[in-house]
């Protein structure tokens, strides 16, 4: 799974990239991560290789739902936004934005939580969606078969 965090504080950055090399290796998993510090930096990744995108709400140039807004479009990620206190963003600007969560980052875990989660859905999605085209498949086959009388 690629993930990109963005977050402007390198001890943080830090931080969470300990935690996740620590969760990799005792869970086995292979999440690659890149960490950006700011838009210009993120602007200049190729968005579409990654499934989630996490920004840091309070960067220095835009707030971070700014920048998720900006990229919307250019990515299929599933972004979420990160900060130290709740209840400092509306629904509508979640609704609006295509932001998945909120991310409580006073806790890093909280970032492994949500990534985990968000991988279950994901494999659950790709799952529900071979079932669907093998459905599709065979409603096709059978469409093609004469009917009895």
């Amino acid at each position: 799974m690629r993930i990109a965090i963005v977050d402007s504080n390198k001890t943080y950055q830090n931080i969470l990239e300990a935690k996740i090399e620590s969760h990799n290796s005792k869970n086995g998993t292979k999440w690659e991560v890149d960490y950006f510090s700011g838009c210009k930096d993120l602007g200049m990744a190729k968005l579409r290789q990654y499934e989630i995108i996490i920004s840091e709400y309070d960067l220095p140039v835009m707030k971070g739902h700014q920048l998720l807004e900006s990229i919307q479009h250019k990515t299929n990620a599933s972004m979420a936004l990160m900060g130290l206190k709740n209840g400092w963003v509306s629904d509508k600007l979640i609704q609006d934005n295509n932001i998945k969560t909120i991310i409580d980052k006073r806790d890093p875990s909280n970032v492994i939580s949500w990534v985990k989660y968000m991988e279950s859905r994901l494999e659950i999605d790709t799952y529900y969606n071979e079932i669907q085209a093998s459905y599709d498949t065979c409603a096709e086959h059978l469409s093609t078969l004469p009917t009895q009388k």
